[in-house]
């Protein structure tokens, strides 16, 4: 293999190890930044290599499609600031995709799966200390969902459905026992760590994912699936019974997680209604990508506001894939979408078909991994975010290489003869002796090496990240790990009578940070009356509100802030975004006509006002 297939390799290798930790290293878009890092790296290297070579691109219509559709989307959209990270997530993925496929052989994927299986065993071992109260990081709560190093228990637990069928196919891919049993160990913690994910989605997603693994392979290799032992039987009899207890005792306790459930449960479904609504209005090309924000607190309905979600100031995603390419980017997006899904099904079918075992048993964990993504699609958003939407396209991406490899061994047919000449030739390629090599431990130190350099580099541009947030989003919802020592100095100062009105503020934004609102308000009163022409306490305060639906408090705050500043231009367009809530278009022209009076670069003013004058 030639030197610069290796640099893409190992980098790649870097990639999908160490996507999964840096949700909360310094804040949420650094994981953005750090995939954007890489795959331009990787990009530059890979067009050099191109450039030497002179070599044929690999490149499906389809994909091709859907990316010029969301382009288009993202044209006509109102509401490009907010679309552009879906549309860098697409290009960051697809960047990947398209290095991967042409780069990538069939005897490297092996290895890659090894560094997605050993980094989510990293992530789910973390969470599970989190649970019983030893997060040193203080990322979590002791006893409530886990959330791990994704920040949010919904995307580790997509995260992990997607990981668990590599896993699978890892454990049946090698024949050593001892590294069998350690594979098996791995899967039961990341298991584990699934379920007190407490995500039904991801738990389904998972379930659907084996299932699918087991009946391919199964299948092409003819087992008939029998239970001889009586103890096997009794063994997995018994795991069934503690499996429905404790999800028994979730559903039918008090605790507030599942309260936190079925109230989810309500609001999803009339999340849906919703969606309807949604694209009747506008079936063929939807409201551009970005849009769904706004949109739905046009559409939403009173009795949804009684079940709303406590910690948003807008509904981010549809929880529902297909709902959410729907309304944002039209039929046509939909439709292209399921044909890929199905396209990758084909082609994965078709390269295990006409070929050995041990050549298929990664493609049919890739197919299982396509499968949870899937699941996912129907009952949540995960996808929408770049620490699951990877792992689909890394699916897509082994999935393509193998079922080239397929027809570059069959010459595009279905030749059975021919294809099992190959067969001690790719048994001997995905054999784990293959990836444990002579120049495995200089390989792996070179990917440490990398890691580190991408971390240090993150941090030097961590900075820019913020362009990336929506600018309604105050900065008080940004979360780092310092929140409970800031929050204690600032206590302890109150405590001993020292603390002035702007300790008070810092307080409150503290708070608010986590999301406790009851502590939030009590200490932006608390710093108003301290200094009654705080205006950044008021427009805060507001935020707040409208954070609770409590829309009338919300613009009393805002219209305060602005009595103090009449050209506090954050308070006027928080104001107008509170006014849009409750339906007053009119007043909403007003404010936003303000700021851009002012402000004409106002981006986020521009975009409201520009979808007011479409309708």
């Amino acid at each position: 293999m030639k030197v610069s297939d290796k640099i893409i390799i190992f980098i790649i290798i870097a990639l999908v190890f160490s996507l999964p930790f840096f949700l909360r290293l310094l804040e949420y878009n650094f994981r953005l930044l750090f995939a954007q890092f890489v795959v331009a790296i990787l990009l530059i290297i890979f067009a050099f290599k191109i450039k030497i070579n002179n070599k044929s691109i690999n490149l499906d219509g389809i994909i091709l499609l859907f990316i010029l559709s969301t382009i288009a989307s993202y044209i006509y959209s109102p509401f490009k600031y907010i679309g552009e990270y879906n549309l860098i997530i697409l290009f960051t993925v697809f960047g990947f995709y398209f290095v991967f496929t042409n780069v990538v052989t069939s005897d490297k994927i092996s290895s890659i799966f090894y560094s997605v299986f050993i980094s989510a065993v990293i992530v789910s071992i973390y969470g599970l200390l989190q649970f019983v109260g030893l997060d040193f990081l203080s990322w979590g709560k002791p006893g409530q969902r886990i959330i791990s190093t994704l920040g949010n228990a919904t995307l580790s637990g997509s995260y992990l459905s997607l990981v668990i069928p590599m896993g699978v196919g890892l454990y049946f891919l090698n024949k050593r026992l001892w590294l069998k049993r350690l594979i098996l160990l791995g899967l039961g913690v990341i298991s584990l760590c699934l379920f007190l994910t407490f995500s039904r989605g991801s738990i389904l997603a998972a379930l659907i994912g084996i299932s699918i693994f087991g009946v391919l392979y199964f299948k092409k290799s003819k087992i008939n699936f029998k239970i001889k032992n009586k103890k096997k039987l009794v063994l997995i009899i018994v795991i069934t019974l503690l499996v429905l207890s404790n999800i028994g005792y979730f559903v039918f306790s008090d605790s507030e997680a599942v309260k936190n459930i079925i109230f989810r449960r309500t609001a999803r479904i009339l999340i849906y209604k919703t969606m309807f609504e949604i694209i009747k209005s506008k079936p063929l090309i939807g409201y551009g990508l970005g849009s769904l924000p706004v949109i739905f607190m046009k559409f939403r309905t009173d009795e949804f506001l009684k079940y709303h979600y406590q910690d948003q100031e807008f509904l981010r995603h549809a929880h529902n894939k297909f709902f959410e390419l729907w309304v944002e980017r039209g039929i046509i997006n939909v439709i292209l979408f399921i044909l890929l899904i199905g396209m990758f099904f084909y082609k994965g079918i078709c390269s295990i078909r006409n070929t050995t075992i041990g050549d298929s048993i990664l493609t049919i964990s890739a197919l299982g991994a396509l499968s949870s993504a899937v699941v996912l699609s129907f009952c949540m958003s995960s996808l929408s975010y770049i620490s699951v939407n990877f792992y689909l396209w890394l699916a897509f991406s082994v999935i393509y290489v193998n079922y080239k490899r397929f027809c570059d061994i069959t010459k595009h047919t279905v030749d059975k003869n021919l294809a099992k000449s190959v067969k001690q030739k790719g048994l001997k390629m995905l054999k784990y002796d293959n990836f444990k090599n002579s120049s495995f431990k200089s390989n792996f130190i070179f990917v440490l090496i990398l890691v580190f350099a991408f971390i240090l580099i993150g941090c030097g541009v961590s900075s820019y990240s913020g362009k990336f947030l929506k600018k309604a989003e105050t900065p008080f919802f940004l979360v780092d790990s310092t929140v409970e020592e800031k929050i204690e100095i600032l206590e302890q100062k109150i405590d001993k009578n020292e603390c002035n009105d702007t300790d008070y503020y810092n307080l409150a934004t503290l708070y608010a940070k986590k999301r406790n609102w009851d502590k939030a308000i009590e200490n932006f009163r608390n710093a108003l009356s301290l200094n009654p022409e705080n205006k950044q306490a008021y427009n805060n305060l507001g935020n707040v509100y409208f954070n609770l639906n409590e829309v009338d408090p919300a613009i009393s705050n805002y219209a305060k802030a602005i009595n103090i500043d009449e050209n506090y231009l954050d308070a006027r367009y928080n104001l107008g975004i509170a006014y849009f809530a409750k339906g007053d278009i009119d007043k909403v022209i007003k404010e936003m006509n303000y700021v851009l009076k002012k402000d004409p670069d106002y981006t986020d003013a521009k975009e409201i006002e520009s979808y007011i004058a479409n309708q």
